[in-house]
């Protein structure tokens, strides 16, 4: 055998985490929230992956961290879409199912994203798909405006709006990167 411990990897993996104090998980769950911007289900998941089993203390835990305002599911919400819209060019599909993922409640981000501005989300929209439309490749142009399409919807924009954008644009006319055949 060698100088290195081996291990058992299926119990290696699922061992359980040490348990944790009430008064510690409190500790590190400010220090967590102050470090950046967390949603009440992601605090929670942490407390869990710390060690704390009893509901009751992550209950209290939760209802304090709110109280001095720690965690605030509507700030979270605002940044979120603020940065997911502004920096990773998201539709609002896409920022609406990452948000039901956290456990974040439709009548918190529904307003933020009706609020959010109209002319920042076009503009998104044409800038991702003026940058995609030169690297599309396909037969005919339906089929490369259905890819262009297919692309959008992936980002979370909704198909209407995106269909909509492509004729109005006139972003499929005279723009074929196709070499003609001399």
């Amino acid at each position: 055998m060698g100088k290195y411990k081996s291990y058992d990897t299926d119990s290696y993996h699922q061992r359980k985490p040490k348990s944790i104090s009430k008064e510690k998980a409190l500790d590190k769950a400010m220090y967590y929230c102050s470090r950046a911007e967390h949603c009440t289900h992601e605090v929670i998941d942490k407390l869990t992956s710390w060690g704390l089993d009893d509901q009751e203390s992550i209950d209290e835990i939760i209802k304090r961290l709110k109280k001095e305002q720690f965690i605030d599911d509507s700030r979270y919400a605002s940044s979120y879409i603020r940065e997911k819209i502004i920096y990773n060019r998201w539709g609002k599909i896409k920022i609406t199912m990452h948000l039901r993922v956290k456990k974040i409640k439709e009548d918190i981000y529904s307003p933020l994203l009706d609020d959010f501005d109209d002319e920042t989300y076009r503009k998104n929209l044409d800038y991702i798909l003026e940058k995609k439309w030169p690297s599309i490749k396909g037969k005919d142009m339906y089929e490369r405006k259905q890819k262009l399409i297919r692309f959008a919807t992936a980002r979370g924009y909704e198909f209407d709006i995106v269909v909509q954008h492509i004729e109005k644009n006139g972003l499929l006319e005279g723009k074929s990167t196709e070499k003609p055949v001399s």
